[in-house]
C-alpha cells in the first residue's frame, strides 16, 4: 500500500506544477499582449500623456539619443512654449513644432487636422528631425 502513497504524492505535485505552469502561461500571454500594445499600456499609466514626457518616451522609442531629445525639447519650447494650439499668424505653421502644412503633409502619418494633437505633432517633429536634422528649426538653436 505504500507505493500508492507515493503515487498520490507524485500526483499532487504534478497537479500543482500544472497549475503553476497554467498561471505562468497566462501571465506570459498577458505580458506578450502588453508588449504588442505597449504604447496603450504606458498611456494607461498616465505618465506619457503630458506632451513633454511623451517627447522623451517616444523619442527614446524611436532610437534618439538623450541629447537629441533634449535638443527637440529646446526647439519645441522655442517654437510654441509647449502650447499645443500655437499658430503662426503669418504662415500655416502650427502646433508644438510649428510645422507648416506642406511639411506636415510630406512627413506626417496623420491628416493636417491632427496638427494640434500634441502626440501626433511630436511624432511628426521626430520624423522631420530624423530626415532633416535641426535645419527646419535653425532659428531656435
Amino acid at each position: 500500500m505504500e507505493p500508492y502513497k507515493y503515487l498520490t504524492i507524485i500526483g499532487i505535485i504534478i497537479g500543482i506544477l500544472l497549475i503553476l505552469m497554467a498561471v505562468t502561461a497566462a501571465d506570459a500571454a498577458t505580458i506578450q499582449g502588453l508588449q504588442h500594445d505597449r504604447e496603450r499600456a504606458i498611456f494607461a499609466l498616465g505618465y506619457v500623456q503630458e506632451p513633454r514626457n511623451y517627447l522623451y518616451w517616444h523619442g527614446t522609442k524611436q532610437g534618439l539619443a538623450k541629447g537629441e531629445i533634449s535638443r527637440l525639447d529646446t526647439i519645441l519650447f522655442c517654437e510654441s512654449k509647449w502650447i499645443a494650439t500655437a499658430q503662426n499668424s503669418s504662415s500655416s505653421a502650427a502646433g508644438l513644432g510649428q510645422v507648416t502644412r506642406a511639411t506636415w503633409l510630406a512627413y506626417s502619418d496623420y491628416p493636417w487636422s491632427e496638427r494640434y494633437n500634441p502626440h501626433r505633432n511630436i511624432q511628426t517633429v521626430i520624423k522631420i528631425y530624423q530626415a532633416r536634422g535641426t535645419q527646419p528649426w535653425a532659428q531656435c538653436l
